[in-house]
């Protein structure tokens, strides 16, 4: 494998260790040596990793001390999400709370936000979406179609930057979507949720559109809480 694989592979695995709360903000890593002969990868590409990493935000060089984590809450932006949020199979629950709470904020807007401003276009698209999750059996597509179908509703909201930020958490939304779908095989609940939402946002009502939006992810949440990737109670 190159070098540049095999850093790409250690700057995930650090990522996932970190979202993953093996690591905590302030927690000092073990010694560049110490990983290398754990992981049986150079200490060059360690390093080069490490630094990095540091670039990214996540971690702090401290002269003569090491290597720590960042507290990447309080000085992170919107890049930091996109870090976070990318190729973490498993969340700390502090930040899958706070990736719930966040949501549940922004998705209900959203929803409120379609019902008002959508378009033709918008609703075209929301009702090809809903068809196709009708006719899908593949698990990938249904995970695909299902983040679509939330991306749209933020597009509609007629909020330019609303779809960005549900786009930088697109890694690890398709993630809880996939176990979600794990969990629950019948999916006519949610395909007539997602039917109702779409009928309320094509009838500009907006109250009914929120509440909608705030019972699929409040379901979601349900199912995902009995999941192993989540656990039950925050540090």
């Amino acid at each position: 494998m190159r070098q540049a694989n095999i850093k790409e592979t250690f700057i995930k695995a650090m990522i996932q260790d970190i979202v993953a709360g093996k690591y905590h903000i302030g927690d000092k890593l073990p010694p560049e040596r110490e990983l290398s002969e754990t992981l049986g990868i150079s200490r060059i590409v360690i390093h080069s990793g490490m630094v990095e990493l540091c670039a990214k935000g996540l971690l702090r060089i401290v002269p003569r001390k090491g290597i720590y984590v960042n507290d990447y809450i309080l000085h992170g932006g919107i890049a930091i999400i996109d870090v976070l949020f990318t190729d973490s199979p498993k969340l700390d629950p502090i930040i899958f709370l706070g990736m719930i709470q966040a949501r549940a904020l922004l998705e209900t807007e959203f929803a409120s936000l379609a019902a008002k401003h959508r378009s033709e276009v918008h609703l075209k698209r929301l009702n090809e979406i809903v068809s196709q999750e009708k006719a899908e059996t593949d698990l990938e597509t249904i995970v695909h179609l299902d983040f679509a179908f939330h991306h749209e509703i933020a597009h509609a909201s007629g909020n330019v930057i609303y779809p960005m930020i549900l786009k930088s958490m697109e890694a690890t939304y398709e993630n809880l979507i996939r176990a979600f779908y794990l969990q629950v095989k019948d999916r006519t609940l949610v395909l007539a949720s997602h039917e109702a939402l779409v009928n309320a946002i094509e009838n500009q009502y907006e109250t009914k559109a929120r509440t909608i939006m705030t019972d699929i992810l409040a379901y979601g949440f349900a199912q995902l809480r009995s999941q192993a990737m989540v656990q039950e109670d925050p540090r």
